[in-house]
């Protein structure tokens, strides 16, 4: 039997199977979401050491033959385990969201070179920077995420009318597509928040330009979790990191 080739991949979910065995989630650019089970991963003197949430890893396992398609993991290096991104709260919470979104956002077993390349990019620039990450980088990353999985919002144009924003009142409607003018607004885009256009046009410029930009980069003023937003409305749910991502905002002075 031909042994199966190592795939780089980051570690995005992870939960207890069993008394002894661990599901990791791990998103590789070439097959997306990947489930694996870690034999024995939770016994004292496990081989899975350091396989946490955002570890680089270099891993094989062998394909799926049961019903559950979960894979067996094999070996698993980790190339990177991020050590400095898990010193600072904020770049901690921000890293957790982010493998989140990139586990939810991605396709089982699809491949996905950009979803897997924003996050990675992401836990680099976590990683080497000081103190809390800019407000521009969580926007940055979830602007390039709903591009990335087909849905990004319209923040240059109104999505309704698909005409200029203008100078007029403007709201983001998460599960509307983007921002609306507020004559366009309908009862079904449910809570939508104000903005102008000088938001608008800066997460337009994050969303295309490349991530180390959005380092320290900061947003005029407008609703500082909209995109956020527009992703629980895209997967119908709320990613459980958020709140505490959510709650470091409200604190900052």
């Amino acid at each position: 039997m031909t042994q199966p080739e190592p795939e780089d991949g980051i570690v995005v979910g992870r939960f207890d199977l069993g008394e002894r065995d661990r599901v990791l989630r791990i998103l590789a650019p070439g097959r997306g979401r990947v489930g694996v089970v870690a034999r024995g991963a939770r016994g004292a003197r496990s081989r899975w050491a350091g396989l946490d949430i955002g570890a680089g890893v270099r891993f094989v396992s062998r394909r799926a033959r049961e019903a559950s398609g979960l894979e067996t993991l094999l070996s698993a290096e980790v190339r990177d385990p991020r050590v400095r991104v898990r010193g600072q709260l904020d770049a901690l919470a921000l890293a957790a969201y982010g493998c989140e979104v990139a586990s939810a956002l991605a396709r089982e077993g699809q491949p996905e070179p950009r979803l897997y390349g924003v996050l990675e990019t992401l836990l680099l620039l976590l990683d080497a920077i000081e103190g809390a990450p800019a407000p521009g980088l969580r926007a940055a990353f979830e602007a390039k995420a709903l591009t990335f999985a087909g849905v990004a919002p319209l923040l240059d144009r109104c999505a309704r009318c698909g005409a200029a924003l203008g100078a007029g009142a403007l709201r983001f409607a998460p599960g509307g597509g983007g921002v609306l003018h507020l004559g366009c607004l309908r009862d079904e885009d449910g809570a939508a928040a104000a903005c102008g256009p000088e938001w608008c046009a800066a997460l337009e410029t994050l969303r295309r330009a490349p991530m180390r930009d959005a380092v320290a980069a900061t947003l005029p003023l407008g609703p500082p979790t909209a995109l956020g937003d527009a992703i629980a409305a895209h997967l119908g749910w709320m990613p459980g990191s958020r709140a505490m991502l959510d709650a470091l905002i409200q604190a900052a002075p």
